[in-house]
């Protein structure tokens, strides 16, 4: 086009950018880039891209794009939630640490209309400092310790699976010959309900 009847953008057209360089003595080079990228051909409407290039082992590629429409990818262009992250490989890890020993360190997850202290948070020491990893609302609800205890309604589960509260199944089946043992203080021990058989 010309400057009196220019051309409309199309997909794919870089509409500019800021580049850092540097000189290894030869050559001058460019290490990082930041651009805009249309993302349909401009009419009415205008849809673009923000992309963010580094550069390792002197090859330089893109590693973080924000969509026109928000959503943030890392490791990948096409993101279709808020926030995506893609791993090389198998490799797609997040970390989230906590500055403090024996720190916090978890996600929380609210709606709109949840009130400030609401939501439920999911994590590592959550009220807690014995590195166990939980489940969080207004109280801890499920607690697995670093010896693989899950506890629920507990944060100090003594077996496999310690619950303090009523437990309801549809049924229970064992894997071992090793005796069950159900204490209680009271003169009823074990109320069956239907049919039961013992020994």
């Amino acid at each position: 086009g010309t400057s009196t009847s220019p051309l409309s953008v199309v997909a794919g057209d870089v509409l500019g950018g800021f580049n850092t360089w540097g000189n290894n003595g030869t050559l001058r080079q460019s290490a990082t880039r930041i651009q805009g990228l249309a993302e349909t051909t401009f009419s009415s409407s205008v849809g673009a891209a923000l992309q963010f290039f580094t550069t390792t082992g002197g090859s330089q590629s893109e590693k973080m794009r924000i969509t026109g429409s928000g959503n943030v990818g890392i490791g990948t262009t096409t993101p279709t939630s808020p926030f995506v992250v893609y791993g090389a490989g198998n490799y797609g890890q997040v970390d989230v640490v906590s500055s403090a020993a024996n720190g916090e360190a978890g996600l929380l997850f609210k709606s709109a209309d949840d009130t400030d202290g609401s939501g439920w948070l999911i994590g590592k020491n959550l009220n807690l400092t014995d590195d166990s990893f939980g489940i969080f609302r207004g109280g801890n609800l499920f607690t697995i310790s670093t010896n693989g205890n899950v506890g629920i309604g507990t944060t100090t589960p003594y077996a496999r699976l310690s619950v303090v509260g009523q437990v309801v199944g549809q049924y229970f089946t064992a894997t071992s010959s090793t005796a069950s043992v159900f204490p209680y203080a009271s003169t009823t021990v074990l109320t069956v309900s239907g049919s039961a058989y013992i020994g």
